[in-house]
């Protein structure tokens, strides 16, 4: 049953993704998969709504192709990285529309339960992309956080300093599955509370007419979308607007397409923020920028999910509040999500998320040797393990939390959480026992 649930999904993306067939060009070459090559392979699943794959039907790349919806829809999660003068694409597909970019190469991939590698080199300078979804069953505030992790580590491939400058953005096709949507962006701050930790800004978006309990092409239609990283003196944040077909708009919207509104250096609450209000998702092709300029010095470290001299963070999280409606006895029914039984707000609960990182890498890794020590015991054979992985991160990736207790909680205490499993194979359903039976073993590990 596992394995049909797992092929269920692959199938729907692949079957979306026959009708925009793409060519790899001849210069993506085929990376290295470790364990084996997945049909999609997983980015951000987290949650039913923020659950972002990557199909290996037609190109096996991080770059080259934007990433799917469970349901093989695009959403546009771009990545661009100058080195010295040239700049590469090594996420997304932004070279379908941009001039001069050249394609980094990808040296292999590999993931677990909790994450995907793609070890990628771009001139002289090579990086890991780290996709992290910590699997923390045993702390209920940890797997209710509906976030998940984005990391690159860089390091010098001649042992020579080297120019790198790192552009990443999402667009509003994260939020809504209905392209007229008019969308919302602005900014959040959180200044660090402890030396050691870093102040986290977070870019906001949020579709101006809310669905509350509603979906379009199985995408939420309420929600707000955090894109946060730190706030350090060589960051750059952008509302960028970017046309598709320049021809049918009206000249104020080309040029707010042609320009990019930027806020330089470390930004405080003195600093007027810069709000460009309710983009269209496709017709302005919104995009939420951040870029981070440095230079590397002679880096040489390639450990999985080692913090290396020089490493950005970013984190991507889905805030639903009310997280559903239930027919309880008493009629229907509003929950909240149990995060809040923690915190009081998106923006404390995303500077959490954020500093504890560090934590998420070290229970993320014991868990991913648990679940390879355990497949092991089960068959010999890689090939299972594999699938145990693959079957792990849907499993978990279709589940939210909820909070059913009444009245004021602090920090857990007094905390009913109930567990709501939602389809992202098929037809989006919620709590059918066909779909409970398969990823039961998943919950009671």
């Amino acid at each position: 049953m596992y394995v049909l649930l797992l092929i269920g999904a692959v199938l729907v993306a692949l079957a979306l993704g026959d009708q925009h067939p793409f060519t790899p060009p001849a210069t993506f070459a085929r990376p290295r998969f470790q364990p084996l090559r997945p049909p999609a392979v997983p980015l951000a699943v987290r949650s039913p709504y923020l659950s972002t794959w990557l199909s290996t039907h037609n190109q096996e790349t991080l770059n080259g192709q934007w990433p799917i919806f469970w349901t093989g829809a695009e959403v546009g999660w771009a990545g661009l990285l100058q080195v010295d003068d040239t700049t590469y694409e090594w996420l997304g597909y932004p070279s379908s529309s941009l001039p001069d970019i050249k394609s980094v190469v990808t040296e292999s991939v590999y993931y677990t339960a909790t994450k995907t590698v793609y070890t990628l080199s771009a001139g002289k300078v090579g990086l890991n992309v780290t996709f992290l979804t910590p699997i923390t069953l045993d702390d209920y505030k940890r797997q209710s956080l509906p976030a998940t992790y984005l990391s690159l580590s860089f390091w010098s491939l001649d042992n020579k300093n080297h120019s790198v400058s790192l552009y990443t953005d999402i667009d509003g096709n994260w939020l809504s599955g209905d392209a007229n949507s008019r969308i919302h962006w602005s900014i959040g701050l959180n200044s660090r509370r402890s030396v050691g930790e870093r102040d986290v800004i977070s870019h906001i978006l949020e579709k101006e007419v809310q669905g509350k309990y509603s979906e379009w092409s199985d995408k939420a239609e309420w929600g707000q979308i955090y894109w946060s990283t730190a706030m350090v003196t060589f960051l750059k944040t952008k509302f960028n607007c970017r046309m598709k077909t320049l021809h049918t708009k009206s000249p104020m919207a080309m040029m707010l397409a042609l320009t990019s509104l930027t806020i330089i250096g470390c930004l405080t609450p003195s600093i007027r923020i810069i709000d460009l209000s309710m983009n269209e998702i496709q017709s302005l092709h919104s995009r939420n920028a951040l870029e981070i300029s440095r230079n590397t010095t002679h880096l040489k470290s390639n450990h999985l999910l080692k913090l290396p001299d020089l490493s950005i963070l970013f984190t991507i999280g889905y805030i639903q509040d009310p997280i559903l409606q239930f027919a309880a006895p008493t009629g229907v029914e509003e929950y909240l999500p149990l995060w809040k039984s923690y915190f009081t707000t998106p923006l404390e609960m995303t500077y959490f998320h954020y500093q504890d990182y560090p934590y998420a890498v070290n229970v993320s890794t014991k868990f991913d040797q648990k679940i390879e020590d355990d497949a092991y015991r089960v068959s010999k054979n890689a090939n299972y393990s594999a699938i145990v992985t693959l079957s792990t991160r849907q499993a978990l990736g279709g589940i939210v939390f909820a909070e059913s207790a009444t009245g004021q909680i602090r920090d857990g205490k007094g905390s009913k959480p109930l567990v709501f499993l939602k389809e992202i194979s098929s037809d989006g359903n919620m709590q059918t026992v066909d779909v409970i039976f398969p990823a039961y073993g998943n919950l009671r590990r």
